[in-house]
């Protein structure tokens, strides 16, 4: 079936030409969440409480990704807390290395998308020849073109 976005930024599928493609919202929505831990570790490093370097924050992503992995086939919601904390971490390393996560998730959704939509149109362009559609291809055959597109898109910047 089709799932529709209620607004700007939801993923949405949409039937063109008898085939389902995936459209992607103009402008993803903010991920409010990080950045507002972004903002609490930065409040409390005001107060002294910080890591005293990097390598220090990444052992605790390492120990919280540890803790992710004890949970994630035991109980549902402890795990859902341990990837929170994951993130958490993982943001904390970001502020170490003067990275932005937000804008580093938003250019990760605009590669994907870019990405995706490239995958979408050598498929589609494919089937015009004969060829099998996204639904009807294996994984590997789905990663074959995944990676073509990965390749093709490497070089142009994403704005």
């Amino acid at each position: 079936g089709q799932r529709r976005g209620n607004g700007e930024g939801q993923l949405g599928a949409i039937e063109a030409q008898g085939r389902e493609k995936i459209r992607f919202g103009r402008r993803a929505e903010r991920a409010a969440e990080l950045v507002k831990a972004y903002r609490i570790q930065d409040k409390v490093r005001g107060v002294g409480f910080d890591w005293e370097h990097a390598g220090q924050v990444w052992d605790k992503v390492q120990e919280e990704l540890a803790e992710f992995q004890a949970e994630v086939d035991v109980d549902p919601d402890r795990a859902a807390d341990e990837f929170g904390d994951v993130l958490f971490a993982l943001v904390n390393y970001a502020r170490f290395k003067d990275i932005n996560p937000d804008e580093a998730l938003e250019r990760t959704n605009r590669r994907f998308q870019a990405r995706f939509q490239h995958m979408e149109s050598a498929i589609q362009s494919d089937v015009e020849q004969g060829g099998k559609t996204m639904a009807e291809m294996s994984l590997t055959e789905l990663d074959a073109y995944w990676g073509r597109a990965k390749t093709a898109l490497s070089s142009t910047p994403l704005e």
